[in-house]
């Protein structure tokens, strides 16, 4: 524990040391409470002597307690800045709880920018799930209560220090890379919905191109079981439809190959290749795929 310096009379005994009072106004503070002070600024700065003496020296005889009141407004300080420091490589955190902390500065008396559902998935996967994202909410405030994080700090320079400190880490190369990774991703992921919308309109295409499924037990109706896989389709034709229409429905199923599609007549023994260019003319029955047949799909070299 620190000794903090007497000021007085040296020649007083250690044991009753006191701190004598400059101001009139206000008792003098024992060594009690300026060991009090000094505890609370190691809980804060740990082995940091000089900083106690510091603070002890600038609280002046009578205001030992203010020194410990000053030690709790700097920790509180630096720890939303360190924890703060720790999100420089999570762009996505950091920008939203820019946003957040600029609602809360904007809208001080409104409840709803000072609670966060921490079951929110986009708040899980950024801020929650970035080193320091949890300690920074804490330390600016924010305390959990029944299943949200709630401000119930009423101090608008805490709120406004995370928020300057998160502004200064978009100018850092950490932030920068990690906004590039993130946009990228944005990006891969828009690619691959609008692939996806791509391929359900060509699917829906070409189902628009096949002939009305007749009804069941209708004469002159032939029954095909599709093979994609592991995965059986069973769609009913018209005989005199042709390998054209059947090959129409096969590119509308979800499973089937995109480029390269090949079909194979496996009704017969040994199984035939269908030729998809030459015998897009042919009916059905004229492929013996007539009253039933079986069409096996697979994607050719």
């Amino acid at each position: 524990m620190l000794k903090l310096l007497s000021i007085g009379d040296p020649s007083e005994d250690p044991d009753t040391e006191r701190f004598d009072n400059t101001d009139n106004n206000e008792p003098a503070a024992d060594l009690s409470l300026a060991q009090e002070a000094a505890t609370r600024v190691s809980k804060l700065y740990g082995a940091d002597k000089a900083l106690m003496t510091k603070l002890a020296k600038e609280a002046g005889i009578n205001n030992i307690m203010r020194a410990g009141d000053r030690a709790d407004e700097l920790g509180a300080r630096q720890r939303v800045q360190r924890a703060a420091a720790r999100l420089a490589g999570h762009a996505a955190a950091v920008d939203i709880l820019v946003t957040s902390l600029t609602r809360v500065l904007q809208n001080p008396a409104d409840e709803k920018y000072r609670t966060v559902n921490i079951q929110n998935k986009h708040f899980q996967s950024t801020v929650a799930a970035a080193p320091g994202g949890m300690e920074f909410m804490y330390a600016v405030g924010f305390e959990p209560m029944h299943g949200h994080l709630v401000l119930q700090s009423r101090d608008p320079a805490l709120v406004w220090i995370g928020k300057s400190a998160l502004e200064q880490l978009r100018g850092t190369s950490s932030y920068g890379a990690s906004k590039e990774a993130q946009q990228l991703q944005q990006a891969l992921a828009l690619s691959k919905v609008e692939y996806e919308t791509h391929d359900e309109v060509a699917r829906a295409a070409f189902l628009l191109r096949v002939p009305e499924e007749p009804p069941e037990g209708a004469a002159g109706s032939t029954k095909i079981c599709i093979h994609v896989g592991q995965e059986q389709v069973w769609r009913r034709f018209e005989s005199c439809n042709t390998l054209e229409d059947l090959l129409n429905f096969v590119r509308s199923l979800p499973r089937a190959p995109k480029r390269d599609l090949v079909l194979d007549n496996i009704t017969t023994r040994p199984p035939r290749r269908l030729d998809t260019a030459a015998q897009l003319g042919l009916t059905l029955q004229r492929l013996d795929m007539w009253p039933s047949g079986h069409v096996a799909v697979s994607c050719g070299a």
